[in-house]
């Protein structure tokens, strides 16, 4: 009995041991004290003050912290920053930086800023040493704006441009003519001209479904309750996510939120995502299961759904794009509308093909073009491949075999995928 509990304690206290050593380099918590003795995570300089004086440069920049000497503070950030799931990386810090006003002592010729890349790291350096006695070296320039420096307006942007203006007077010319000669509702007319009546549309989209159609649809009339609630989460979700790709003033905040229960709503947030999927799916293969009763189902519908998803999504979805390219650039100004806007019109006219051919989640980038049009692409790829089980799989059994190896595939695939990439077992909106 005596043996027994003695390596009933040597266990606990090898477990222990082992507890003490795996926690001993991440610091999971610090009052705020201790926080505000590290340096400010994120700091911007006067922006339109700066730019107004002649010569005058902003730079956007990250700097990395290091020391050449032992240093408590130091090893407090880089033990602080190691527990990545709920807390910033304060090894790095971020700044946007008035070179010319900020740095006016480290320049010694002011029309000199070709290059800022030295006088950022040295006035920066000197900043922070003296303040907390670490050093900083330049990570990267983000970019540098100079006073007078504007964004040329190209051919791109012109084409754009027109086709605004050829789709509002083709509006305008429909509503005219369907007022005018039409009279509304009252009577028809070129069918190509009343397409873009705007009254007429805006009839089409809130008209109740007309007598005599499918009753079975009717019951599916919860499914704009569940997408409206569903899109409040969406929304939750992103102003959450609009933190990885700004600034942000007060990060401690954010990291307290991770354990507060209730903004857990809006850190996992995407996940509610996949409802649409299951709304989606179920719609195809409900609208398809009401057609064979009609129709013989055959490989040619495949192509046809494809292709009628295809027309039906992306000539809207392109004028999105071609508007975050290109004129979407020109609507303001900031420390970080270059970092945010135009990084983003740079990658959409970068990546533009892999939008249109919805597998734009496969491809990926640091400047992401429209990020959150990810669920676009994943639910077109999820509706090719659920019509063409549908199509495939018409009796009974079939049906049966197909979801039970589609389902049992998914659980492998997703087992398979976060063991051998070593992710987390949910999407976690991690700080950084």
């Amino acid at each position: 009995m005596v043996a027994i509990t003695i390596h009933t304690k040597m266990y606990q206290l090898v477990m222990l041991l082992i507890t003490i050593q795996s926690c001993s380099a991440v610091i999971y918590s610090l009052n705020e004290t201790e926080y505000y003795k590290m340096p400010r995570l994120y700091d911007l300089d006067e922006y339109s003050a700066c730019l107004q004086e002649p010569a005058a440069a902003y730079c956007v920049a990250d700097f990395e912290l290091f020391t050449e000497e032992d240093s408590a503070l130091m090893d407090m950030i880089q033990q602080y920053s190691d527990h990545k799931m709920k807390h910033f990386n304060h090894t790095q810090i971020h700044r946007g930086v008035c070179v010319t006003r900020t740095c006016a002592d480290f320049i010694q010729n002011l029309n000199d800023t070709a290059d800022p890349s030295g006088v950022l790291e040295a006035c920066l350096n000197h900043t922070i040493w003296k303040d907390y006695r670490i050093q900083v070296r330049l990570k990267e320039i983000r970019y540098c704006k100079r006073a007078g420096d504007t964004i040329d307006i190209d051919t791109y942007d012109v084409i754009v441009a027109v086709v605004y203006v050829i789709l509002i007077l083709l509006n305008v010319i429909g509503s005219c003519y369907d007022i005018m000669f039409c009279k509304g509702r009252e009577k028809s007319g070129n069918p190509y001209l009343l397409a873009f009546s705007i009254s007429r549309n805006w009839d089409r989209m809130v008209a109740s479904p007309k007598k005599g159609s499918e009753p079975r649809l009717e019951r599916l009339k919860l499914f704009h309750g569940m997408r409206t609630m569903t899109m409040f989460c969406v929304f939750f979700s992103h102003t959450v996510l609009m933190m990885a790709f700004s600034y942000v003033n007060n990060p401690l905040y954010i990291e307290k939120a991770y354990e507060d229960p209730m903004k857990q709503i809006l850190f996992n947030g995407s996940l509610v995502t996949h409802t649409f999927f299951v709304m989606s799916s179920f719609l195809m293969a409900f609208n398809l299961q009401l057609h064979a009763e009609k129709h013989q189902l055959g490989w040619h519908h495949w192509p046809k759904g494809v292709l009628t998803r295809w027309l039906r999504l992306t000539p809207t979805y392109a004028l999105v794009l071609a508007t975050i390219s290109t004129w979407m650039r020109h609507l303001g100004s900031g420390p970080l509308w270059e970092l945010v806007v135009g990084s983003e019109a740079a990658a959409c006219r970068r990546y533009w093909w892999a939008h249109l051919l919805y597998v734009n989640n496969y491809v990926y980038d640091d400047a992401l073009c429209a990020p959150q049009t990810w669920y676009l692409a994943a639910d077109t790829q999820l509706f090719c491949f659920g019509l063409l089980l549908c199509i495939a799989a018409q009796s009974k059994r079939a049906r049966t075999a197909a979801l039970t190896l589609t389902f049992l595939a998914s659980l492998v695939i997703t087992a398979l995928h976060t063991y051998l990439q070593d992710l987390e077992a949910v999407v976690i909106q991690s700080p950084e």
